[in-house]
């Protein structure tokens, strides 16, 4: 979550007071509502009635972390990155797949047959 600052100024020295957050710097002040709004990550749509938060330069930034960690072989963080593409977006084909292959890539011997039924069963979401 991203820290609250001032839209006018930039200053993060804000306070509650009265039910409003008020800028120390220069005096604005901000409903409870704005303040949920202003400490949401990306960019917030709230024309309608729904709010829609745009992931797309965190996801972004995600694949790039997984992928640098899948071309140095680093199972450990690639599987961690994936997993959390898989966390911001449920039906990424390649998180999705690469999720599973790590889980499978770092088993013991006698977890084979279970993790060659989770590789099995992720092919449908992932073609």
């Amino acid at each position: 979550m991203k820290q609250l600052s001032c839209e006018m100024c930039g200053s993060t020295d804000l306070i509650k007071d009265g039910g409003v957050f008020v800028c120390q710097t220069c005096g604005c002040k901000y409903s409870v509502e704005e303040a949920k709004k202003m400490m949401i990550e990306g960019t917030v749509d709230v024309s309608g009635s729904k709010v829609k938060v745009d992931n797309a330069e965190r996801l972004k930034n995600l694949h790039q972390l997984a992928d640098r960690a899948k071309e140095e072989n680093d199972t450990e963080n690639a599987a961690k990155y994936f997993e959390q593409i898989l966390l911001e977006d449920p039906n990424d084909w390649e998180a999705n797949f690469y999720t599973v292959f790590y889980a499978a890539h770092n088993i013991k011997l006698a977890e084979i047959g279970a993790a060659d039924n989770k590789v099995s069963n992720c092919f449908g979401s992932v073609l």
